[in-house]
């Protein structure tokens, strides 16, 4: 991103260093806040952004934020399917559905679902083929918590296996037990 942006503002007669990406979790944010920057510009989930807000407020630091909303897509049976599927499915994996335009839901009329589902499912495999993770095209999203996160999830499944066995042995209300 940074060279990028600074062959652009360098073409338009910019000062070098005017603009600074920094990636990084919420507690870098609030590093250049304490630091002293001009303006901070985050984009990221509502619970960072508090506390990105929270540190700017305390130095007066003007701050935007996109703290990521819900992006629907609005299908109608007037809508020509196949392309209404390809963008939708081009919304939601450009950079692994990491950006705030990404529709998070889709509303459709009925009459044209079923055809809506299978075109999406169609768009799907001709951009990343019949097996999206042997694809170079589609994105993948790696940092220090995918490890993390994974363990959870595998761990979650387990627990849940677990509930479900305990449930099934034990049909029946489920009691607290007396302190």
């Amino acid at each position: 991103h940074q060279r990028v942006v600074d062959a652009a503002l360098a073409a338009a007669g910019a000062p070098p260093g005017l603009v600074r990406f920094v990636t990084g979790y919420g507690d870098a944010g609030a590093a250049l806040v304490s630091g002293g920057v001009d303006k901070l510009v985050f984009e990221g989930s509502t619970e960072i952004g508090r506390r990105v807000m929270a540190a700017a407020a305390a130095t007066l630091t003007p701050v935007t934020l996109e703290l990521g909303g819900k992006s629907p897509a609005i299908v109608s049976r007037h809508a020509n399917i196949d392309v209404a599927a390809r963008r939708i499915a081009w919304g939601k994996f450009v950079n692994a559905g990491q950006t705030c335009i990404a529709p998070d839901y889709v509303l459709v009329e009925r009459d044209v679902h079923d055809q809506l589902v299978t075109a999406i499912g169609s768009a799907i495999t001709d951009f990343y083929g019949s097996d999206p993770q042997q694809s170079p095209d589609f994105a993948r999203i790696v940092n220090d918590l995918a490890p993390r996160n994974a363990a959870l999830l595998a761990e979650r499944e387990r627990l849940q296996a677990e509930l479900d066995r305990w449930h099934r042995d034990h049909p029946g209300p489920v009691r607290k037990r007396a302190a």
